[in-house]
């Protein structure tokens, strides 16, 4: 039960992230004009970045978690 915990808080805060990350991005590629096709490959790139943070986001939470469990918390 705590995987399940720690990933719905994980992605719930990457979501916000993503977002903010992929409006940017759109806004700011549109703003010079860049075609669609570059627009696309710009916001696929930034979905890596996005993983990265998934990925520290869910460890964090997880730690959290368990130190709920234990009675650290």
């Amino acid at each position: 039960m705590i995987y399940l915990n720690a990933l719905v808080g994980a992605l719930f805060l990457t979501l916000e992230a993503g977002v903010l990350v992929e409006g940017l991005t759109w806004m700011g590629l549109n703003g010079l004009h860049a075609s669609q096709s570059v627009i696309a490959g710009g916001e696929g790139f930034m979905l890596l970045p996005l993983a990265v943070l998934f990925y520290f986001v869910f460890r964090n939470a997880l730690s959290a978690e368990k130190d709920m469990l234990q009675g650290k918390l």
